[in-house]
C-alpha cells in the first residue's frame, strides 16, 4: 500500500488545501457523465503515452505552465500560487503545484506535477488506476483524453453535481500530472470544463506552444 500513497496524496492533498475555502464538505454520491469520457477499453484501462512529455524546466514554478490570460479566462484574475515542498506539506509528498483562487476565495483550481509517485517507482497513470481498482482510493476513474495525451476524470470524492472535478493526465508512462477545480456549486458542469482547459494548457505549454 505504502507504494501507492503518494499517487492517492496527490489528490488528497488537493482536496485537504481547497476545502476550507470552497468546498462543500459533505459527501456526494450522484455520479453525472462527465465531458470527453469514455469506458475502459478491453483489459487495458491505461494506455501508454506516445509522445512523453518533460516538464522539469517548470517544476520550480509550476504556474508558468498556465498561461495568466488562460486562467483569466476562466476568472481567476490573481497571479497563481506556487506549492513547493520548502512550505506545503502536500508538495513535499505529493510534488510541486500552482494554486489559482477567484478573489472571494471561492473557486479555485490546482495543479500538481505528481513526482513524488514517479519517485517511489508508481507514477503514471497506471499508478493511479491501481490506487482505485486495488485499493479504492478514488471514487471514480473515467478514461478520456487531453490534446491527445491520455488522461482520466478521477477524484477521492464524487461532487461533480457540486461543482468539484478532478483530472489526472499522463506525461509519461511513469509520471501525470493532476488538475482539480473546487467550489464550482453555482455552476457545476463548468469545473470539469475547466480543469481540462487548463490541463490542455499544460501539455501544450509542454510541447512548445505556448
Amino acid at each position: 500500500m505504502m507504494v501507492t500513497r503518494r499517487v492517492a496524496v496527490s489528490v488528497i492533498s488537493v482536496s485537504a488545501l481547497l476545502l476550507a475555502a470552497c468546498s462543500q464538505s459533505e459527501s456526494g454520491s450522484a455520479t453525472p457523465e462527465s465531458p470527453g469520457s469514455s469506458p475502459a477499453a478491453g483489459g487495458e484501462p491505461v494506455p501508454s503515452v506516445t509522445a512523453p512529455l518533460d516538464p522539469s524546466a517548470y517544476l520550480d514554478d509550476p504556474c508558468r505552465l498556465v498561461p495568466q490570460e488562460t486562467v483569466a479566462g476562466l476568472g481567476y484574475s490573481d497571479g497563481g500560487e506556487v506549492r513547493d515542498a520548502e512550505d506545503d506539506a502536500g508538495a513535499a509528498l505529493a510534488g510541486p503545484g500552482c494554486l489559482w483562487e477567484v478573489s472571494t476565495g471561492i473557486r479555485a483550481i490546482q495543479l500538481i506535477i505528481q513526482t513524488g509517485a514517479r519517485d517511489d517507482g508508481n507514477g503514471g497513470l497506471r499508478g493511479g488506476y491501481e490506487v482505485y481498482e486495488e485499493y479504492d482510493g478514488f471514487a471514480y476513474w473515467e478514461p478520456t483524453t487531453v490534446a491527445d495525451h491520455p488522461a482520466a476524470f478521477v477524484d477521492v470524492r464524487d461532487q461533480r453535481d457540486r461543482g468539484d472535478c478532478g483530472m489526472m493526465v499522463g506525461l509519461a508512462d511513469d509520471l501525470s500530472f493532476f488538475v482539480t477545480a473546487r467550489g464550482y456549486a453555482g455552476e457545476p458542469d463548468a469545473a470539469c470544463q475547466d480543469a481540462e482547459t487548463v490541463a490542455g494548457q499544460v501539455i501544450e505549454t509542454l510541447k512548445g506552444g505556448a
